[in-house]
């Protein structure tokens, strides 16, 4: 900015990791499970978000898949299973 004196320092790299991190932590406290847990050892919380995390990448990978699958024509996917025959 023209007004400041002294410019801010702003590294795009950690800026971008950051709001990955945040992201990442904001998608995992949509599991309640995992906000309101008050494990009294620390493994049992761990495992909670462990499973939180295969339940968003699964969720993630499905869609994925499911919108390359939609790509496909019948006719061409009977072409590519008929190989398989």
């Amino acid at each position: 900015m023209p007004n400041r004196k002294h410019r801010l320092i702003f590294s795009a790299f950690l800026y971008r990791y950051r709001n990955l991190l945040e992201r990442i932590f904001s998608t995992l406290k949509q599991f309640r499970a995992v906000v309101t847990s008050y494990n009294k050892r620390d493994d049992n919380f761990l495992a909670l978000v462990h499973f939180a995390s295969i339940r968003i990448w699964l969720r993630h990978n499905e869609s994925v898949v499911q919108r390359a699958w939609h790509r496909w024509r019948p006719a061409e996917f009977q072409e590519l299973t008929q190989g398989l025959r």
